[in-house]
């Protein structure tokens, strides 16, 4: 079987063996908007180019492939979903025949006020954690450019909420004021952390945001500082909103996702 993770920006296959484990994987940056007339047939058969034992025939696929934009639109799933859910809802791509491609649904959840969230991809992420987990009860952090915070029970996805943490800190840092103060970045936990506690302060977080950049006209802060205070601002994963939990578990969930998100920047830099 193949597997297909296309999003907006990448295209990733797997080849996966009868147990499911990957013996191979491509990349290209080939997202959904990158393709020429949408002729996602086209992108499949090119990144998947000499794949073709009869194992390789199915296709399973998962992400913005499956949204308006995409190769064929599969309507969200209502939270909570389970994994059976989500496999009664995946939709049949159009092909020549030589190949039975799949596309998975996002998931939709709604806040106390009615207004939805939407995922796709994450979701099928979420449920591969759960199958080499021993826990069917969770809370999933999955940080990125839209962050999901998503609560698992008893193996469904019960609701879950989306924070702009990553597309805000790339805006901050190439189109504002903050950017022109920020040094390269490395890694600083210190600082991070000093910023991850900031933003549970009160006056919100355009005024932490704001702060960064006094504190440094202060000397207070240098340019490297001021890079990770603000990632980590923007990307405290304790808002208001969240504030229920007790402080002891917020300061270990902040400081978890903290250390992940600054790991996985200094990978990439």
């Amino acid at each position: 079987m193949i597997a297909i993770d296309w999003g907006t920006t990448h295209l990733r296959a797997y080849r996966l063996d009868d147990a499911g484990a990957i013996v191979s994987r491509r990349s290209q940056p080939k997202g959904i908007m990158a393709i020429s007339g949408g002729d996602f047939a086209a992108a499949l058969d090119e990144i998947t180019r000499d794949w073709h034992d009869a194992a390789d025939r199915e296709v399973v696929m998962s992400g913005m492939i499956g949204n308006r934009q995409g190769w064929v639109e599969v309507p969200y799933v209502s939270c909570p979903a389970a994994l059976r859910d989500l496999a009664d809802a995946v939709r049949a791509a159009p092909t020549d025949g030589a190949r039975d491609v799949l596309i998975c649904p996002g998931l939709v959840s709604r806040d106390a006020d009615g207004v939805p969230d939407v995922m796709r991809g994450e979701e099928v992420q979420i449920f591969g954690a759960l199958s080499i987990s021993t826990t069917t009860t969770a809370t999933v952090l999955l940080p990125g450019t839209h962050s999901k915070h998503a609560a698992v029970t008893n193996g469904s996805i019960t609701g879950f909420v989306t924070h702009m943490t990553g597309e805000v800190f790339a805006l901050l840092s190439d189109h504002s004021i903050l950017g022109r103060l920020m040094a390269p970045r490395r890694v600083d936990l210190g600082s991070f952390d000093a910023g991850l506690d900031r933003a549970r302060h009160r006056n919100g977080l355009l005024h932490h945001i704001f702060g960064v950049r006094t504190r440094m006209l202060m000397n207070e802060l240098d340019s490297l500082t001021t890079s990770r205070a603000s990632s980590s601002v923007t990307k405290s994963p304790a808002p208001r909103s969240a504030r229920r939990r007790s402080s002891s578990a917020s300061q270990i969930l902040a400081r978890c996702i903290g250390v992940l998100l600054i790991t996985l920047e200094s990978a990439r830099n």
